[in-house]
């Protein structure tokens, strides 16, 4: 965000300079602050007015920033940092066809090579969080032909080249956002005497760390036996910090791992064996060693619910075909509002076969599931323990959800998993594919001109025939 606020390269403005200068700090209250209080007597200053639309988005006060920068371009049109801000700002709030066309507005002003570069991969982001990740590589490709080393940009690079499983040359890229805010680096010996990152050669003690959200640590949980059986050869053992959530779970999938809940915990109270690292890694850096090719992808199942819960499970629905769904996923933030197929639009699916029919929302659905043959255990679903939700999915024939975490959790045990996909989907599942590298037992659904409701339907008929 440092292209947006150097509206001034040629005056001198000692206040708003501080502003800047904090911004770029990261300290975002204090840049904030400054650029507020100086707008009371200069409301007409755009590089005040962009510098406080980025603290508020930073805030997560998209909408206020917003009108804030389109003020701002209002006032300096001709500058290309205030177009990227409104474009920034448009892009958080899906307004993705307004984003667009302020980083053309943008590029078209730029001066600098930087700024042509950062214009680039602005663009290029929109595209990815589109899921047009073709498109994407083309712009990412003009940015990195200016700053070949800039980490935002080979992240996005890397982002398309998974996209189309050149797996090798994309987690290469994808390494360069390691310790950025989308993926958190953790250093468990601190960052005066840090331990080094795994080269995936055997050490005495090694810490695989979960990172980004819950499906993210069970997708890449699929490496854990690899990292296990290398570390094996040499004498040595690992120990995985994971989402306190998938502590149960975990522990019961991988044996021979030591597993503690403290991802999120700033002090680690473990026993003093564990302490003394000799080097870590994060659990999507592992795959970088261990999934090059399609073939490196077994797709088998890795993690194993509790058997007695689940046998409980299997004897309450009654020998009757069960299916378990989720209609929803996601947040604001990562397309959560295209990521809806409301039940509604279920009533053929759920007319294709007589079955029990499973909420497995992370939310309350009660309300939602009125008037449908949906049923909902919160218990199960609405748990602090994931293991609950695992025994709940290990007992259903069938799941069939929205992109989300509980899609990766029916992959990874081993159900057979359909996954309804918005026209906004992610890296994992590329723009065309219909199977999933990760699960054997995955099939994708995708949204063309409409949700695909008879595609399933049709197809469920035959599953249970």
């Amino acid at each position: 965000m440092s292209a947006v606020i150097e509206l001034h390269p040629d005056e001198t403005n000692e206040t708003v300079n501080r502003a800047s200068k904090a911004y770029v700090k990261g300290d975002y209250a204090r840049a904030g602050a400054i650029a507020e209080l100086y707008l009371q007597e200069h409301p007409d200053d755009a590089q005040a007015l962009s510098i406080l639309a980025a603290c508020l988005k930073q805030g997560n006060k998209t909408a206020i920033a917003y009108t804030l920068a389109k003020r701002a371009v209002d006032l300096r049109p001709d500058r290309s940092e205030t177009w990227v801000c409104l474009g920034h700002m448009a892009q958080n709030l899906w307004r993705m066809d307004e984003a667009l066309d302020c980083y053309r507005k943008a590029l078209a002003r730029a001066s600098r090579p930087t700024q042509r570069a950062c214009y680039n991969n602005n663009m290029a982001s929109v595209y990815l969080d589109q899921g047009q990740f073709a498109k994407a590589e083309e712009f990412v490709a003009k940015s990195l032909d200016i700053e070949s080393t800039d980490p935002n940009a080979r992240h996005n690079m890397g982002l398309c080249l998974l996209a189309r499983r050149e797996w090798a040359k994309g987690w290469g890229y994808y390494s360069a956002s390691i310790g950025s805010s989308y993926r958190s680096e953790f250093k468990y010996r601190g960052r005066a005497n840090p331990e080094p990152v795994w080269d995936a050669k055997p050490v005495k003690l090694l810490a695989v760390f979960g990172e980004q959200g819950l499906g993210d640590e069970v997708c890449a949980a699929s490496a854990i036996p690899d990292i296990i059986a290398r570390q094996k050869e040499g004498g040595g053992r690992v120990i995985i910090d994971c989402d306190r959530r998938l502590a149960g779970l975990f522990k019961r999938s991988f044996p021979e791992a030591t597993v503690h809940g403290t991802r999120w915990e700033k002090e680690l109270d473990w026993p003093e064996a564990d302490r003394n690292i000799d080097a870590s890694i994060s659990a999507f850096e592992v795959l970088k060693h261990f999934r090059t090719k399609d073939s490196d992808f077994p797709g088998t199942p890795y993690l194993k619910a509790c058997p007695t819960r689940t046998a409980m499970w299997k004897h309450h629905h009654g020998g009757k075909p069960t299916i378990g769904i989720a209609w929803t996923g996601g947040t604001w933030k990562n397309a959560g509002s295209f990521r809806n197929m409301p039940l509604k639009e279920w009533r053929p699916i759920f007319d294709a076969v007589d079955a029990n029919w499973i909420s497995l929302q992370y939310k309350d659905a009660a309300k939602d599931i009125e008037g449908t043959p949906v049923v909902q255990y919160p218990f199960a679903t609405l748990t602090k323990d994931y293991d609950d939700t695992a025994a709940l999915v290990a007992s259903c024939d069938l799941v069939i959800g929205m992109q989300t975490s509980v899609n990766h959790l029916a992959g990874a045990l081993g159900v057979p998993t359909w996954i309804i996909l918005p026209k906004t989907s992610q890296w994992r599942y590329g723009e065309e594919y219909t199977d999933l590298t990760w699960y054997k037992s995955a099939k994708l659904y995708r949204h063309g001109a409409s949700w695909p409701v008879q595609t399933i339907a049709s197809d469920l008929k035959a599953f249970f025939k």
